[in-house]
């Protein structure tokens, strides 16, 4: 229906693992309405995934068509088209694009900042909107009700705090100024917050109510009935970075991706990421979710051991054309490690880096990478067994990570102009922090 949003992940996958994909799509008819992230097109290495939403407005109706197109430069896949379908409202409707099938806004419990949309979609020009809302008050607070940008300049009446579990709402402009358009339908946000008793993967219920829209300032116009819809707001559980109600290797994946930069999160996805909470999502986030997997309890601040580790980069001095393997080192480690997280930072024009490889060390670890070619080597090392004491790696000396390196221009041992490690975190298998000691400030990135 019009004033509703389609949205899915199209993933284009080449069978030679190493090559570069793209996957690209276009709308037919041309539509401004349709969004593709993170890009369009967008790459990757061996797999490419975008994501397309589309949120008719009521001007458009009938059949849109998106093509996806992928290719690795040398073959390309055949096309794939998926036909959308959209129904022309018969009544002018305010409901919430929160609902099942569509966005569903949430957050944690105890947490607040949840924008509940309520979407106003109309044929005629509006001045002016009224309507009721009720919520579940022993779990949902409503903090303040903010106007979207297609009414800047409109002042927002409502009744917060007079009965709890009801507000009654209307909006409109002083100076008689119409609903304009924006790139939402939303004309308010519900802010609100949900109680610490909620209970995570649960769903409540915002219900509108007697809605109603000012067409005209004439006083010779009466107003007119909306068809009104409900809305959900859900509370999430800390782990489930993708929102789908559980807790996998979907979410380690989604973990491990956004580490090493292949994806962003939202500001909702970074919250449930956030499982050791400190405002950041890393390789201590990533044990903890591997821990939730396998059912062992998270401490969200876990005390780190007593002791620091030394990490340091060993290679040879090198002259322009010459190769060596670049070891990172960690000594004096004080407890078992499950996981390790790495950045170096590199001029390319003194430095190429190659494939970076496990150790003996940490043999039974995975190891995902991804170096953005600009100087920049992320790096994220894990056990998906946390628990397995003896494949962890062990108290004391242990080498990380192995790295071809060929110097471009003379590079001597420990030229920190050239390269540097600027990024090294230790977790324990309950994912505690290990301190340590060795890293720099980052390059200035002036050759990217």
């Amino acid at each position: 229906n019009q004033g509703e949003t389609v949205a899915f992940s199209v993933t284009a996958v080449d069978p030679n693992s190493g090559d570069n994909v793209t996957l690209s799509a276009a709308v037919s008819p041309s539509d401004v309405n349709s969004t593709f992230s993170p890009n369009n097109p967008v790459a990757g290495v061996t797999s490419a995934t975008m994501n397309y939403s589309f949120t008719p407005d009521f001007t458009q109706s009938g059949v849109f068509v998106v093509t996806f197109t992928a290719t690795d430069g040398t073959n390309n896949a055949s096309p794939v088209s998926v036909t959308i379908v959209v129904n022309k409202l018969q009544v002018d409707r305010l409901f919430s694009t929160s609902a099942p099938g569509q966005r569903p806004v949430g957050g944690l419990r105890g947490s607040g900042g949840v924008f509940f949309p309520v979407n106003l979609v109309t044929s005629k020009t509006v001045y002016g909107v009224q309507f009721d809302m009720s919520y579940p008050q022993q779990f949902i607070r409503v903090d303040s009700i903010l106007p979207s940008g297609r009414i800047p300049d409109y002042t927002v009446f409502d009744n917060i705090g007079q009965t709890p579990g009801d507000v009654r709402v209307l909006t409109f402009g002083l100076n008689n100024e119409p609903v304009g358009t924006d790139t939402t339908t939303a004309i308010l946000y519900v802010v609100m917050s949900i109680d610490s008793t909620a209970t995570p993967w649960t769903t409540h219920t915002i219900r509108l109510a007697n809605g109603r829209e000012s067409i005209d300032p004439d006083p010779n116009v009466g107003s007119l009935e909306l068809v009104t819809d409900t809305g959900i707001v859900e509370v999430d559980n800390p782990g489930d970075v993708n929102l789908d109600k559980i807790i996998d290797v979907g979410d380690v994946v989604n973990i491990v991706a956004y580490i090493i930069g292949n994806f962003g999160l939202t500001p909702r996805q970074f919250a449930t990421a956030d499982l050791i909470v400190n405002d950041s999502v890393n390789v201590f986030d990533l044990t903890a979710d591997i821990n939730l997997i396998f059912n062992i309890p998270v401490n969200p601040s876990p005390a780190p051991p007593a002791g620091q580790a030394t990490i340091e980069m060993n290679y040879a001095n090198l002259a322009p054309g010459a190769s060596d393997v670049l070891t990172v080192t960690s000594r004096d480690i004080p407890e078992e490690v499950a996981g390790v997280q790495l950045e170096i930072n590199y001029d390319p024009s003194a430095v190429e880096l190659g494939q970076p490889l496990t150790t003996t060390d940490d043999a039974n670890f995975i190891l995902n990478y991804r170096d953005d070619g600009n100087g920049r080597l992320r790096m994220v090392l894990y056990h998906d067994k946390p628990f397995k004491t003896d494949e962890l790696i062990q108290r004391g000396l242990a080498d990380l990570v192995d790295i071809p390196i060929t110097a471009r221009r003379e590079l001597q041992r420990g030229d920190k102009t050239k390269i540097r490690l600027t990024q090294a975190m230790l977790a324990t298998s309950q994912a505690a922090a290990i301190n340590v000691s060795g890293v720099d400030a980052p390059l200035p990135m002036s050759f990217e």
